[in-house]
């Protein structure tokens, strides 16, 4: 059986609008036979086929059509909402454990009618 080698190259970059690109050189990507680049969008880091910019993936781009479509990205519709603090973060996180420990003892230890 013949050692074939396969290699591919993949970079991503996550924007903080809640979008990211992935961008692919390797076989089986598109373009890839003449030294260009194949592009994915993502929305919370997993592939996005619901933009306005494309349905599928986005080959045979040069480094300026890479950079361009970076660009389109950067600029969709924020997705996340407000950023909050750290704080806030681990205080809703804790009020949360709270809550559902308090829901489990409730439930498991009914209070009793007088």
């Amino acid at each position: 059986m013949a050692n074939e080698s396969y290699w591919r190259m993949n970079a991503v970059y996550n924007f903080p609008n809640g979008y990211g690109i992935s961008v692919a050189f390797g076989p089986g990507c598109y373009g890839v036979e003449n030294g260009n680049y194949e592009v994915a969008i993502l929305k919370n880091g997993y592939l996005c086929f619901t933009t306005d910019l494309t349905n599928d993936v986005i080959g045979n781009l040069d480094e300026d059509g890479v950079t361009a479509i970076m660009a389109k990205v950067e600029k969709l519709e924020s997705i996340n909402e407000p950023s909050k603090s750290q704080e806030q973060v681990i205080q809703e996180n804790a009020t949360n454990r709270m809550e559902r420990a308090l829901s489990r003892v409730r439930h498991k230890f009914p209070r009793r009618k007088e």
